[in-house]
Formats: structure tokens, C-alpha cells, sequence
């Protein structure tokens, strides 16, 4: 590969590439390179390149870079937005969206976003999702939920009653009607009708307009549920989708899976042979999230 930009070398022989545009280089010394487009066959363990795009075959070294792709990283370190890995070997990355298609044994890997890993061959790695929870957004899942909770609550209650309602209603129809066919009879007669009879009327009339009353509450609290239960579910899902751990292999066993939220942490160990293909958050009521996972083949949810 051709050097487009000459580095230039400090006192001790070190490379410093000044911001360039685009740089490619077979091997990378020591010191610091940048540019906007970096493509390496390798990095030496003491390098550190920052650019927007980088490109590198083998990385030993320090990567800061928006979109990075590496093939193979060994021993190296890369913080970026988006990064791309073949085979990950005693790493350590830290990015939104991270995509590793081997896993070897021995890295560290933080994400805000999205960790997903195609194959997984090692063990004692540390997995870590930093999802997009904070104390305004639980403060927002825990007052919905607790709302929808009630609101479903004076639901059930209302509907006790509007069930008896209209038990006390289809009960007393038939007798309702006779007294209609009687005072219609006494009025065709020249007859006051009985007291009875009106005050009879006039109390299922009554209870006719608290039947329709209750059915006007049921309508709003289904309302309410509704929009409430559909904004929480929007909340959660961002946290779902912008917060978790993909895999699709089975896991080898002492791999660590960490959540990292404000007040607590949750973690998980898997065992060997784990089939979970998804592990995410739930929100669990309380203000307290629960770890929920997606089997790879059944696609069933449990929790942990």
C-alpha cells in the first residue's frame, strides 16, 4: 500500500501524522496518527489513531474513531460510534453499536447501544450495556406504570358495579313494564295513577341513567389505560431496542453480562451452552428493571 500523506517523526522517531484526509499505511509505528480516513495493515501496541473511518487488517494499539472496522484485534483498544469486528482476542472496545463476528476470551466490551455477536468461541468476557435509562426517564416508566396499575384497578371496580347494575335493572324490566301497561291502562280509564307505580318508574329511570353513567366511566379508564400503557410501552421499547445484548450462538460458560443503570446494576453469568439469543431490560415496578432474555431457536422470553 502507497503512504498518500509522509508522516512526519518526532525526536525519539516516532510517527505524527497531522489531520489529513485520507492516509493508508502497510504497518503503523509508534505515536499518534490523524486524519478523517485511516486504512492499516497493522498497528503497533503503542499507536493511536483518531479519525473518522478507520480501516485496519490487524490492531495492537489505540483506535478513537467514529466508524470503525477491524479484522483482528489483539490486545488493542478502539472507542468509537460504530465498530466492526472479525475476531475479538483480549480487546477492548467501547462504542454505541458494536458488531463482532468471533469472540475470543479476555475482552472488555461497553456499548450505549447494541452489542451483537455472531459466533462466540471464548469465555471470561465482560459484556457491558449502558441503555438509555436515566432518573427522568424511570421517574416517567415508574408514574405510568403505577397509573396504568390503578387505573386498571378502578376499572375492575367499576365494572363490578356496572355488572350489578344491570343484574338490579334486567330484574326489575319486567316489572317496570307492567307498571307502564297500568298507568297507560288507569290514564285510558280517567284514573290517577298509583304513587307506586310512578316512584317505581322513576327509580329504574334512575338507575338506567347510573348504568350509562358507569358505561361513560368504563369508556374514559379504557381511555386512559390505553394512552398510558402506550406511551410506557414506547418508553421501554427505546430501552429494548437501544439497550441489548444479541447473540447468535449458543455461549460458552463465565461470560459476564452487566447492565449498568443509575442506582444499580444487574448481571448475569452464562452458563455453558446458554441458548439466549436477546437479553434486555423490563421494567419490573418499584423503580427496578429485570433482565429478560430471548432464546435463539424458540424465541421464548424469561427473566432472570
Amino acid at each position: 500500500m502507497a503512504i498518500l500523506f509522509k508522516a512526519k517523526k518526532n525526536s525519539e522517531g516516532e510517527a505524527t501524522v497531522e489531520i489529513s484526509k485520507r492516509l493508508i499505511i502497510d504497518k503503523g509505528g509508534k505515536g499518534e496518527i490523524k486524519a478523517l480516513h485511516v486504512e492499516a495493515k497493522s498497528t503497533h501496541k503503542k499507536s493511536y489513531i483518531t479519525a473518522e473511518q478507520v480501516y485496519v487488517n490487524e490492531h495492537c494499539g489505540v483506535i478513537e474513531g467514529g466508524d470503525v472496522e477491524i479484522k483482528h484485534i489483539k490486545g488493542g483498544k478502539v472507542v468509537g460510534n460504530t465498530v466492526k469486528v472479525d475476531f475479538l482476542e483480549s480487546g477492548e472496545i467501547t462504542a454505541n453499536y458494536i458488531y463482532i463476528n468471533n469472540l475470543g476470551s479476555g475482552n472488555k466490551v461497553i456499548s450505549t447501544n447494541t452489542i451483537e455477536i455472531n459466533n462466540i468461541k471464548g469465555t471470561r468476557n465482560s459484556l457491558v450495556i449502558k441503555p438509555p435509562v436515566n432518573d427522568n426517564i424511570l421517574s416517567k416508566l415508574s408514574s405510568l406504570y403505577d397509573r396504568v396499575a390503578l387505573f386498571k384497578k378502578e376499572f375492575s371496580k367499576t365494572n363490578s358495579q356496572l355488572e350489578r347494575k344491570l343484574k338490579e335493572l334486567e330484574e326489575r324490566k319486567r316489572k317496570v313494564q307492567e307498571h307502564r301497561a297500568k298507568i297507560e291502562e288507569m290514564k285510558q280509564s280517567g284514573d290517577m295513577p298509583h304513587v307506586d307505580l310512578l316512584v317505581g318508574i322513576k327509580e329504574f329511570n334512575m338507575n338506567t341513567k347510573e348504568y350509562d353513567t358507569l358505561i361513560d366511566v368504563i369508556k374514559g379508564l379504557e381511555r386512559y389505560i390505553k394512552e398510558d400503557e402506550d406511551e410506557f410501552s414506547k418508553l421501554e421499547n427505546d430501552i429494548i431496542i437501544n439497550g441489548k445484548i444479541i447473540s447468535n450462538s449458543p455461549w460458552k460458560e463465565n461470560n459476564q453480562i452487566l447492565f449498568i443503570l443509575p442506582k444499580y446494576d444487574l448481571e448475569y453469568y452464562t452458563k455453558k451452552d446458554d441458548n439466549i439469543g436477546e437479553i434486555y431490560l423490563k421494567y419490573s415496578g418499584d423503580n427496578k428493571f429485570q433482565l429478560e432474555t430471548k432464546n435463539v431457536e424458540t424465541n421464548n422470553d424469561s427473566s432472570h
